[in-house]
């Protein structure tokens, strides 16, 4: 609110070197309505006037402001009906006061059915009118100032609140004369619809040189056709908030030193945006996300349309709809991938984009600026390619391919991490079918499992007697130990006893512990064959369910085997020893070439993101 403030009181403020006296015939609303009414001729016409609203005969024409914030306001207009005018309107150097000390007053509900054009208006307020032919706001002198008006009230600027253009807006404030002062006018749209009626190629267009101030904000521009905005040299330019639903828009303005601001903010573009932009991180703020479809280098498209029609005359060239979707899609897809002039030019306007956000610390926008770039690139990469085979091409080519899907040239290190698990499973998915020295039971573990359960189904003995017999060889080895120890009690250092018993214990605790378990989840109490009938249905399952479990165990072990061959493989090349044999062995060393440069790409695109 306060920056808005700031922005009004510049405004208010600002004022023409060159300010000179002015001599204008003055009206009231209700008169100027009774002689353009009145008028006989085809057309209205007036010149050098002034509108004042009249407390005794103009209360048709107030209105009252019931909410005012920054995005929207709320008005109450005591005119329900709706003037219909139908004769085109002309009216030059002639400025309707919309504010006096009690009331405010305006153009609310009229319709325009003609041509309407108004030529030098520095102050007005048209509010919910409609006009059904293209609206004309043309200026091309000082015709005066808003300091010449002052003396009427405050809030002086031609506003278009809440209206209808049905063909569309030609506005056109461009101040030729370099040697003159710049011209004091302060034009907005808010709230507004924009249509195009005729189908023409131009649908709108909005051309202000050094104005103070052009202002569009919560309007929606319907049907398709062209949209030019273009301030050069002005005091403030503010696009906010408005829809351009099928049009291309041309965009285009240079600041200048005492630029205020150019507010360029949540827009949709739903087509290309043709840019003309002199950027300025101190003095522009440009949303690079709300361009949906893209953005072209404006000067390239207009020299491709060119190559593309002979046209001599100017009105027939603008006549002709030069931003069809077909030619759109061929220079984006085709020409400025292949013609050398146009490639350098959006590269170059991309450039400043991303010189744009860097320099405002936009970090997020300044990568998707990168990607849009790197991707071009690569499409010409892909052209070159194909016109002049070559292996530094082909490199190139593919290097930049692979960065696009392992981390978006760089600018999303999170993607190399969830490519590298991509890979890292693929290939564990390779070494599970596949023995290894850190798996050597491997295949085994699933028949030894069948072996332990068949066993135990044929025998008496209890499931820990059978799991005991199973580790016989390894039992018998440490009970060789613990002998070793006990014969050995006098003649070594107590200190070896001291600590070789514990040692025996720990080793034989898993076995013991494993038995302990077993024993009171045993279930058969003999073999299945000497199991009654009714016992044999609840105990199979029990049995299934306990071989599932075992076996599902041993499958998880072999997977976690085969994943943590290829983490080390992908990381560290196996410590030097590749732990595999046969084809996977080979498999292996291209892993570990493959995680080598992956794990490089992802610390420098690491470190260049942490530098930013």
């Amino acid at each position: 609110m306060k920056y808005r403030l700031v922005l009004f009181t510049l405004l208010l403020g600002y004022t023409a070197v060159f300010a000179q006296n002015r001599e204008w015939k003055e009206y009231s609303y209700a008169e100027f309505f009774e002689r353009m009414m009145a008028e006989q001729d085809t057309a209205f016409t007036l010149s050098n006037a002034v509108i004042v609203p009249d407390s005794n005969t103009d209360s048709l024409y107030e209105y009252r402001l019931l909410e005012y914030n920054w995005d929207e306001s709320t008005y109450e207009y005591n005119r329900k009906d709706t003037i219909h005018v139908y004769k085109p309107v002309y009216l030059d150097n002639v400025h309707f006061i919309n504010r006096s000390d009690d009331f405010y007053s305006g153009l609310s509900h009229v319709y325009f059915h003609e041509k309407v054009q108004l030529k030098n208006m520095l102050t007005a307020r048209f509010l919910e009118c409609t006009f059904e032919k293209k609206l004309e706001v043309l200026y091309n002198k000082n015709c005066g100032t808003t300091n010449d008006l002052r003396e009427y009230g405050n809030g002086l600027q031609l506003q278009f609140n809440e209206s209808v253009f049905n063909d569309g807006v030609e506005m056109s404030a461009i101040n030729f004369d370099l040697k003159l002062e710049d011209l004091d006018v302060q034009l907005t749209f808010n709230d507004s619809h924009f249509y195009n009626q005729s189908a023409s190629a131009d649908h709108s267009s909005f051309m202000g040189r050094r104005v103070v101030y052009l202002g569009i904000e919560n309007c929606t521009f319907h049907d398709p056709g062209n949209v030019s905005i273009y301030a050069d040299e002005c005091m403030v330019l503010w696009l906010r908030k408005n829809i351009f639903e099928e049009q291309v828009v041309g965009l285009g303005f240079t600041p200048k030193k005492e630029t205020f601001a150019y507010d360029i903010t949540e827009n949709v573009f739903n087509k290309i945006v043709l840019s003309d932009m002199q950027l300025d991180p101190e003095l522009i703020v440009f949303d690079w996300e709300q361009l949906k479809a893209g953005i072209a280098d404006g000067f390239a498209y207009e020299f491709f349309y060119g190559t593309q029609n002979s046209v001599v005359d100017f009105e027939a060239y603008r006549q002709l709809n030069r931003f069809t979707d077909s030619l759109v899609y061929i220079y984006l897809s085709d020409y400025r991938i292949k013609d050398k002039r146009a490639y350098r030019a959006e590269l170059k306007m991309l450039g400043g984009f991303y010189n744009h956000y860097k320099s405002a610390h936009d970090t997020e926008s300044a990568n998707a600026v990168f990607v849009t770039m790197k991707d071009l690139e690569t499409q010409h990469l892909q052209y070159l390619y194909a016109e002049n085979p070559s292996f530094d091409t082909f490199f190139t080519l593919k290097i930049n391919q692979f960065l696009k899907v392992f981390s978006l040239y760089g600018t999303r290190p999170s993607r190399a991490i969830i490519v590298s698990l991509y890979v890292i499973a693929f290939f564990a998915l390779i070494y599970l079918f596949f023995p290894n020295s850190w798996d050597k039971r491997g295949k085994n573990r699933i028949i030894d499992r069948y072996s332990f359960f068949i066993k135990y189904m044929n025998q008496k003995a209890g499931i820990h007697e059978v799991y005991l017999e199973e580790r016989r060889e390894e039992i018998m080895q440490y009970d060789a130990f613990r002998s070793l120890l006990e014969r050995s009690g006098e003649t070594v250092p107590r200190f070896f006893t001291f600590i070789g018993l514990p040692l025996y214990k720990w080793a034989v605790s898993a076995n013991n512990m494993t038995a302990a378990v077993l024993r009171r989840f045993d279930i058969m109490n003999g073999t299945w064959k000497e199991l009654p009938a009714k016992k044999r249905v609840w105990k199979s399952v029990g049995l299934t369910g306990a071989f599932l479990i075992a076996v599902a165990y041993d499958i998880f072990i072999k997977m976690l085997n085969a994943l943590m061959l290829s983490i080390n493989t992908f990381t560290t090349l196996g410590f030097g020893e590749i732990p595999i044999k046969g084809l996977p062995r080979y498999l292996a060393i291209v892993q570990g070439f493959i995680g080598w440069f992956m794990l490089t790409i992802f610390s420098v695109s690491l470190i260049s993101q942490l530098l930013n």
